[in-house]
């Protein structure tokens, strides 16, 4: 039933990805998603209530679906165009490697402190690094709006 909670937020995020792309800028997209994400995971974490759970969990797989697309669209707005593939190539490959390094180390953290603690470690971790985001937009829009203008 979680994993499905998760499936259908993704769904219910692909389907909303467009029309949130044409009224946010992709930085607001980025911070709000990843905080949404990281929250959700955070809360999944030390609830005990099933349908809050499901909540939580359909929740992150929105935000996970909507970081994706954002993250995917800002890479191709800074990225030079000769230096697509290898970019995305290095992203995807660290992308498929991190699942299970990720499911490595928080099976062995949470035989030491317990699921939960870990679980809500890694949400808490996700949502302070949105925050970070957030106090480096400038940086991040000073590095988009040279990439625009070098591309032009």
């Amino acid at each position: 039933m979680v994993e499905a909670a998760s499936v259908l937020g993704s769904v219910g995020g692909g389907l909303m990805t467009g029309w949130v792309a044409r009224r946010f800028t992709v930085g607001q997209v980025l911070v709000a998603s990843g905080a949404l994400m990281g929250f959700s995971l955070a809360l999944f974490g030390e609830s005990h209530d099933l349908w809050l759970s499901l909540g939580l969990c359909a929740a992150a797989g929105l935000g996970q679906t909507v970081l994706n697309s954002a993250s995917n669209a800002f890479f191709q707005a800074t990225v030079p165009p000769e230096l697509m593939g290898r970019t995305f190539g290095i992203l995807g490959t660290i992308e498929n490697a991190a699942g299970p390094i990720a499911a490595a180390a928080a099976g062995a953290l949470g035989s030491l402190w317990g699921a939960d603690i870990v679980m809500a470690s890694g949400g808490v971790w996700m949502a302070v690094s949105g925050l970070f985001l957030i106090f480096n937009r400038r940086a991040m829009a000073t590095r988009m709006n040279e990439t625009a203008g070098a591309t032009e």
